[in-house]
């Protein structure tokens, strides 16, 4: 799954403070987030009603 190898590179390649942006649906959105913290990550889960639209803000600490 390419969102398990973003996730998985993103603490190399943000800085402190940094943010990973991704859309998903809401179906992905349990695994997303319990992957996202396994990788030190600090998850945010957005939703927008009137789009319909699911995304999670993972930011790396620091």
């Amino acid at each position: 799954m390419i969102l398990r190898r973003v996730i998985d590179l993103a603490p190399r390649l943000l800085r402190p403070g940094g943010h990973l942006l991704i859309e998903t649906s809401e179906g992905q959105v349990s695994a997303a987030v319990t992957h996202m913290t396994s990788a030190g990550l600090t998850a945010t889960v957005l939703t927008d009603d009137d789009l319909g639209a699911t995304a999670l803000a993972a930011t790396l600490p620091g």
